[in-house]
C-alpha cells in the first residue's frame, strides 16, 4: 500500500488502531529537515542509535526501545539503512523465539508488526522489498523474506529537497541500475518487466532535472525508484550488483556508484557472448536489452554507452576503473567476495575469468 503525503500518517495509524510507533530516523536529518513535516498530532518514540551501515547490535537496541516504551509499530524515515533496520526490529519484535543466534532460521519468522516505510532517497527501494542487509562481526549479511515488506509506505517527493546532489546522483543511479538488471534477469516475469520499464523510463527521462532539484522530476524519480523496488523484488539483481559489494567494503565506494561501475561491461556480455553461454533463450535476452534501448531512446549498444557515461560524468561518477589504482592481491581479493548467489541471476553463465577480465581491462575516462 503506498500513500502520497508524509501528513497521511496519522489517519493510516488511526484507522489501523496503531497508538505508538517507534520512529527509526537518524538524529540530524531529523532535526533539520523531516521534524516540521510531520503531522502536528503524531505521537512517537524515536530511534536514531544506528550506523549507516546497520549491525546487529543497532536492531538489539531497537527491539529493547520498542519494548520499553511498549511501542505497537514502526515509522522508518530515512534511506535504506533506517528502512532495513526497522525491518529486523519489527520481525525481532513480533517472534519472541528469535534471537541474533537463530536469526536465519526463516522457520521461526511467523508474524510481523506493522511497519510505515518513508523513504527518503530514491534509489534503494527497500520500501517495496523483503529484503534487510546488516552486519554481524563486521560481516554483510541479508534476509529475505515476505514477512520483512513494510505493510505502508509513504511516497512524498518532499522529502526529496533535502538531499544533496551528489546523494540524489548515488541513490538513483542504484535504482536505475537495479531496474536494468531486473530487466534482463533470468527469473524475470511479465509482471516485473512491467514494474522495471515504468522504473527505466521514469528515472531515465527524469535524472537531470532530478539532479537539479526540479519538483516534478523528483517525484517521477521516488516513483520510479518504488517500480525499480518492486521489480527486484520479485527478481533479485545480478553481476553488476555483485560485483558493487567489494567496492563497498574494500574502498568505501558509495553503493550507488559501486554498481554503476560495471553495468555496461554486463550488458556487453549479455549482448555479445557466444550463442553456447546463454543460460536463458539467447533472442529473449537480446530482446530485453533491445527494449532498455528503446526505454532510453537509444538506437543500439553504443548509443546507449554513450548516453550513460555522459550521465555518470553530469551526475560525478567517475566510472574509470584506474581511479583504485587495483593490484593483483585486491583484484584476487574483490573476486573472492563477490556475490556468487547474485551471479546466477546474470542470463549468460559468468566465471571467474570474466570477472577478472573486466576488473583489469582499461577503460576510458569519462
Amino acid at each position: 500500500m503506498n500513500l502520497k503525503s508524509i501528513l497521511s500518517i496519522s489517519a493510516y495509524l488511526k484507522n489501523n488502531n496503531l497508538k505508538r510507533p517507534l520512529l527509526v530516523t537518524t538524529n540530524r536529518s531529523f532535526e533539520l529537515f523531516f521534524k516540521e513535516m510531520l503531522p502536528e498530532d503524531l505521537v512517537y518514540v524515536k530511534y536514531s542509535q544506528y550506523s549507516v551501515n546497520p549491525k546487529i547490535e543497532d536492531a538489539m537496541r531497537g527491539v529493547e526501545a520498542f519494548r520499553y516504551n511498549k511501542c505497537d509499530s514502526i515509522i522508518s524515515l530515512g534511506g535504506g539503512s533506517a528502512i532495513d533496520l526497522s525491518k529486523i526490529i519489527a520481525l525481532f519484535v513480533a517472534n519472541d523465539e528469535l534471537t541474533i543466534d537463530n536469526l536465519f532460521d526463516k522457520s521461526l519468522y511467523r508474524a510481523v508488526i506493522p511497519h510505515i516505510a518513508i523513504p527518503t532517497t530514491a534509489g534503494s527501494g527497500s520500501e517495496a522489498t523483503q529484503f534487510a542487509v546488516l552486519y554481524i562481526d563486521g560481516v554483510k549479511h541479508s534476509l529475505d523474506h515476505i514477512l520483512l515488506l513494510p505493510q505502508c509506505s509513504i511516497l512524498d517527493p518532499k522529502v526529496l529537497m533535502s538531499l544533496k546532489p551528489l546523494q540524489i546522483a548515488y541513490s538513483g543511479i542504484d535504482a536505475f541500475c537495479q531496474a536494468i538488471e531486473s530487466h534482463w534477469s533470468i527469473k524475470s516475469t511479465e509482471v516485473s518487466k512491467r514494474y522495471s520499464s515504468v522504473a527505466i523510463k521514469k528515472i531515465w527521462h527524469n535524472f537531470y532535472k532530478a539532479y537539479d532539484k526540479d519538483p516534478h522530476a523528483l517525484k517521477e524519480m521516488m516513483l520510479g525508484s518504488n517500480c525499480a523496488g518492486a521489480a527486484i523484488n520479485i527478481t533479485r539483481t545480478t553481476a553488476p550488483h555483485a560485483l558493487s559489494y567489494p567496492f563497498t567494503t574494500l574502498f568505501g565506494v558509495p553503493h550507488g556508484k559501486a554498481v554503476s561501475l560495471s553495468l555496461l561491461y554486463f550488458m556487453g556480455l549479455a549482448l555479445y557472448s557466444p550463442d553456447e553461454a546463454y543460460l536463458i533463450e539467447k533472442a529473449h535476452v537480446l530482446r530485453s536489452i533491445r527494449s532498455i534501448f528503446e526505454l532510453t531512446d537509444c538506437n543500439n549498444f553504443e548509443e546507449f554507452s554513450a548516453s550513460f557515461d555522459s550521465l555518470c560524468k553530469k551526475l560525478g561518477l567517475n566510472l574509470n576503473l584506474s581511479q583504485f589504482k587495483l593490484s593483483d592481491s585486491q583484484i584476487e581479493q574483490i573476486v573472492d567476495l563477490v556475490n556468487v548467489d547474485r551471479l546466477g541471476n546474470f542470463p549468460v553463465k559468468l566465471d571467474k575469468k570474466d570477472i577478472l577480465s573486466f576488473l583489469k581491462e582499461d577503460r576510458k575516462e569519462v
